[in-house]
């Protein structure tokens, strides 16, 4: 074990549900070990609130990730416990894809919502792969705008795409409040057209959450 993993292994450790009160542990750490890619993460009680201590990566793909997506897949998932985000969090997302011929068209979807079931959940920005796209690499980064509001500040695609449709909501998605609902952010592949039988493989996937102010 490292010298980081270590330290961590150190502090008292908790599952969210389980975690001491903020006023208990008034300017002490914890970890939280359900939530965070490795060794869980880190919090810190002000005295009122656990706040997140730096951006922690909440999931990363391991292995490709290969499909046809004839219709719409659930490829990635994050959930968000009642009370772990705040206003003014941020959620970055890194995508590298590539698609297997120049023929089919397929299209992405990011969803957040409190339900976690893709046919429910509102989508926040949905990206088009135009059938002569073979390859994206994109950053797209969600804000925490109110306790029921989550926002698109970025899209982030690189110059490899091109001819393909991106479409941001006009205005902020409504979710279910943070504070009392569990919420999830899921990543969604579908064909749109085409019979080529071409597969897009997800060769990077991580989502991070970024603490607020």
């Amino acid at each position: 074990m490292n010298g980081w993993a270590s330290r961590m292994a150190a502090l008292p450790a908790f599952a969210w549900a389980a975690r001491p009160s903020a006023q208990s542990y008034a300017g002490r750490l914890i970890r939280v070990t359900d939530y965070g890619v490795g060794h869980g993460s880190l919090w810190f009680s002000d005295g009122s609130a656990w706040r997140l201590v730096g951006p922690t990566e909440v999931y990363n793909t391991t292995t490709d990730v290969v499909g046809a997506y004839a219709g719409a897949t659930l490829v990635a998932q994050a959930m968000f416990p009642a009370g772990l985000l705040r206003v003014g969090d941020a959620l970055g997302l890194v995508i590298r894809t590539l698609k297997s011929g120049t023929a089919d068209a397929f299209a992405r979807n990011i969803r957040f919502g409190g339900t976690g079931d893709i046919g429910i959940d509102s989508s926040v920005f949905s990206l088009g792969y135009g059938s002569t796209n073979t390859h994206t690499a994109e950053n797209p980064r969600l804000k925490i705008a109110s306790a029921t509001a989550i926002r698109v500040t970025t899209i982030g695609s690189t110059t490899s795409f091109s001819g393909g449709t991106s479409a941001v909501g006009a205005t902020d998605t409504t979710i279910p409040d943070i504070a009392a609902n569990n919420n999830y952010l899921s990543i969604t592949f579908n064909k749109n057209s085409g019979s080529a039988g071409e597969t897009l493989t997800i060769k990077e996937l991580t989502i991070t959450h970024h603490p607020g102010p």
